[in-house]
């Protein structure tokens, strides 16, 4: 029993503290790896509803294509815009030009909340077209299910946005302080990568 005692006092001994930079790096990699984790399991999860979407056409049935709203293509616009502003605001912020990093991220909020309106307009006119969620024509359900998918987690974009511009306004960014905008805008290029090929999905194979 001494014996393990002393072993084990002795790995003690050996073992070092971690220093404040290995420990930020630690955290780095952890935050990292949970957003890839979330967006292969977004990946997946739509590679589902359209592989859904794709093997119910081809029964072909009650299936009638639908023309996809004018308002979809605005909305693709603004989510594209904002991309753009969230990788030029990152860079300033990188450079140390915190006042044109807030105006960037302001700008892709204000687009991302652009956007989800967009989508409510889009639905609206599906509604006035007697297209609906529950409806005879399972296009018409795909059509709604798979947007509103990306809807809700580009909804869960906008408030980390938000977060984010919460705290660049209280200055808790700084050219050297800057991993969790890195995460975020790999994240908020996804989404918006997401929904072009989403988009360009549902033209094609409609």
């Amino acid at each position: 029993m001494k014996n393990l005692e002393e072993k084990i006092g002795a790995l003690a001994a050996d073992l070092k503290p971690l220093t404040p930079a290995q420990i930020t790096l630690s955290q780095h990699k952890s935050r990292e790896a949970l957003m890839w984790i979330g967006i292969v399991s977004m990946i997946m999860f739509f590679a589902g509803l359209t592989s859904a979407y794709i093997v119910r056409r081809g029964e072909g049935g009650s299936w009638i294509n639908i023309d996809l709203p004018y308002l979809f293509y605005y909305s693709t616009a603004f989510l594209l815009i904002g991309s753009i502003a969230f990788s030029y605001g990152y860079n300033k912020l990188k450079a140390g030009e915190l006042r044109a990093f807030k105006l960037a991220v302001f700008a892709t909020l204000v687009l991302g909340v652009l956007f989800t309106v967009m989508q409510f307009k889009a639905y609206g006119y599906l509604v006035q077209h007697g297209l609906y969620l529950a409806s005879k024509n399972p296009a018409s359900s795909f059509l709604y299910i798979i947007t509103a998918a990306h809807l809700a987690h580009l909804i869960g974009g906008i408030l980390m946005l938000a977060f984010i511009l919460f705290k660049a306004l209280r200055n808790k960014y700084s050219a050297t302080q800057h991993h969790g905008i890195y995460v975020a805008s790999i994240f908020w290029h996804f989404l918006g990568v997401l929904w072009l090929l989403l988009f360009l999905f549902l033209i094609f194979f409609r």
